[in-house]
């Protein structure tokens, strides 16, 4: 049997969170605009999926990435609102996007957008996310996959959407005690 605190308390502090780094005058935002019918972290790219007219405002839909190769991505961007956080000590990472609720996403510009984030992993050729690496975001395990430039993958080549690491986890902070790397885009 489960109730809404041991929920709770499973998911304290699993959501992926991350930072923009890209200066706001060059950034394509759809401010509170879109909408999901699933519940999705921060700074996982997402598809755009027609329009919502039930409610008061029309707002995007947007939907998970379901190809590796998908390009036109936007990415998930709405801003933390911390009520709570000397109450329950809610951190980033206890924050997503709740399904069916507005949310903020941003387009994907290549050579502009530059984000940092903790959804990464390392491909199997990689043994560290460093400065130079390349990196694909994986729809399977909805995570950017960080490649060595010298040794890529099949997936990276096709995949839609690429990015440059421009700092690895040595060259940048962490966020929440977690890792982070620094993502622009070069392909979308």
């Amino acid at each position: 049997m489960a109730t809404r605190i041991t929920d709770v308390l499973s998911t304290k502090g699993t959501h992926e969170i991350g930072f923009m780094q890209t200066m706001y005058k060059h950034r394509v935002t759809i401010p509170f605009g879109a909408v999901a019918t699933a519940n999705i972290d921060n700074f996982l790219p997402v598809l755009l999926d027609g329009m919502d007219t039930t409610g008061d405002s029309p707002l995007q839909k947007v939907k998970a990435v379901d190809s590796a190769t998908a390009g036109n991505m936007y990415l998930v961007t709405t801003p933390e609102l911390r009520p709570l956080q000397n109450v329950f000590e809610e951190t980033l990472s206890d924050f997503y996007n709740k399904a069916n609720e507005p949310m903020r996403v941003e387009q994907l510009v290549v050579g502009i957008t530059t984000f940092q984030t903790t959804a990464f992993t390392l491909d199997a050729n990689n043994t560290v996310a460093d400065t130079g690496d390349v990196a694909y975001f994986n729809n399977t395990t909805q995570k950017y996959i960080v490649c060595d430039p010298a040794n890529l993958p099949t997936a990276y080549n096709n995949a839609g959407t690429q990015f440059l690491v421009r700092y690895g986890v040595a060259d940048i902070e962490k966020l929440d005690d977690r890792n982070t790397v620094s993502l622009l885009v070069t392909k979308n």
